[in-house]
């Protein structure tokens, strides 16, 4: 269970990330290249999560658990992209 709001928003990316990199290897296994998927997320800091190569004690236990998404990005198979709360015209299913 998620203690904050930051680590929530990192926990729902990186299952939002599981899912697109398992979509993405339908097309690939047929010979197609495709360009990063775009996730969009409202929360600055949990993006800041994924791309900072620095593990913090506060978020050890987010990252060991959800490494699958620091890996898509660093592949380059997941971009990650701020999107403004008040512009968002969905929230996650999930």
């Amino acid at each position: 269970m998620a203690q904050f709001s930051t680590e929530a928003e990192y926990i729902v990316v990186a299952a939002t990330s599981n899912q697109a990199t398992w979509l993405r290897r339908i097309p690939e296994d047929i010979g197609e290249k495709k360009e990063p998927t775009t996730i969009y997320s409202d929360n600055k800091s949990a993006i800041a999560i994924t791309k900072s190569l620095v593990r913090h004690n506060r978020t050890k236990h987010v990252d060991i658990k959800y490494l699958s998404l620091r890996e898509a990005t660093t592949r380059e198979e997941i971009e990650l992209k701020y999107c403004n709360a008040e512009r968002a015209t969905g929230r996650y299913v999930y």
